[in-house]
């Protein structure tokens, strides 16, 4: 897992800013739903486990410092913190779970 010590080039990089934010993706995932043969039983785990990671490393403001796990969608091409697919209508002001072809 990377952390600010990972960025390329001098420590001071990672000094001089206020926020470090790190995308992760999960390629251990994607190999291992590549693979021929996968059980019913590990595909759902993988299946289960997040496709990418939003790590903030660094808040000079703030005191929150986490991982937040994220999950792909392919038909979107968003990643969302929720494994359902859902969208948020303006309209009725609410998340709903599938796209609406208005």
């Amino acid at each position: 897992m990377p952390d600010k010590f990972d960025i390329r080039g001098a420590g001071e990089i990672t000094d001089l800013v206020d926020n470090v934010l790190i995308v992760f993706r999960n390629k251990r995932k994607e190999e291992g739903l590549a693979c021929d043969n996968l059980t019913d039983e590990k595909r759902k785990a993988w299946e289960a486990s997040f496709d990418a990671l939003l790590i903030c490393d660094k808040q000079r403001h703030h005191s929150w410092e986490g991982r937040i796990r994220l999950w792909f969608d392919k038909e979107s091409q968003q990643l969302s913190d929720n494994r359902e697919r859902r969208y948020l209508d303006m309209e009725a002001n609410e998340w709903k779970i599938e796209w609406s072809n208005k």
